[in-house]
């Protein structure tokens, strides 16, 4: 077996599973109530990942806003 044969078939083996994995849960982009953590940090984010909105007299901040097609459900919240 040539390096070349050896190099295509193992990267079609790991191929597979990566694209496997690689499906978007959809829990991951359906909204999730907000709610008051304590304080002033509020949870904001979707159903399984997580988004953390923190209230300051200066202005919002925002940690972990997950995916990009995220944000505006996060600034609808």
């Amino acid at each position: 077996m040539t390096l070349r044969k050896l190099a295509v078939g193992l990267l079609a083996f790991f191929a597979v599973p990566i694209s496997l994995g690689a499906a978007p849960n959809p829990a991951w982009t359906r909204l999730f109530p907000p709610f008051r953590i304590a304080g002033n940090l509020y949870y904001v984010g979707s159903e399984d990942l997580a988004s953390y909105l923190i209230v300051t007299p200066q202005g919002l901040i925002l940690i972990n806003s997950s995916y990009e097609t995220n944000v505006p459900m996060i600034r609808k919240c």
